[in-house]
């Protein structure tokens, strides 16, 4: 006996970052991890004045120079070590929500992320406590003069 299968493989990347100060998440949802769409997910915060500077693991897509144009302050991590990364904090959240479920469409799984996205971010505490170091504010404070004015 012979069953016609149809496999169809679809992606989409969330972009997140995590607010450690005020225990808070954006996101929005990008087509691809190239340079080009990850600089234009960064260059949307730029209307966000609070948020002081981005903390990057060395992903070749976080050191190109197209991202690194935008002209947010980077806070670059030690190597090797994704756990130090806040959104990768908010990552293993996620995943154990809506991992291992089956999801009719990407769009349903996009809205039950989106979902869970909500609910983490309306809970500030919880939110820092996943992702607020001290290695990363020592890091913030550091930074050059014209950046710490965004912060007051």
């Amino acid at each position: 006996m012979r069953q016609r299968v149809q496999l169809v493989y679809r992606w989409t990347y969330v972009f997140v970052v995590v607010d450690i100060r005020r225990g808070r998440l954006l996101w929005s949802w990008i087509e691809s991890m190239k340079s080009v769409a990850i600089a234009e997910a960064v260059d949307g915060l730029k209307h966000h004045s609070d948020i002081e500077a981005l903390v990057w693991d060395g992903a070749r897509g976080h050191r190109s120079e197209v991202v690194r144009s935008v002209g947010l302050p980077t806070i670059v991590q030690p190597p090797y070590s994704p756990e130090l990364n806040p959104a990768e904090r908010v990552f293993q959240e996620v995943r154990r929500w809506v991992e291992g479920r089956v999801y009719e469409s990407i769009e349903e799984k996009v809205k039950a992320v989106d979902a869970y996205l909500s609910e983490l971010e309306s809970d500030p505490e919880r939110v820092r406590s996943l992702a607020a170091w001290d290695w990363i504010e020592d890091n913030v404070q550091r930074l050059p003069a014209p950046f710490m004015a965004l912060s007051k």
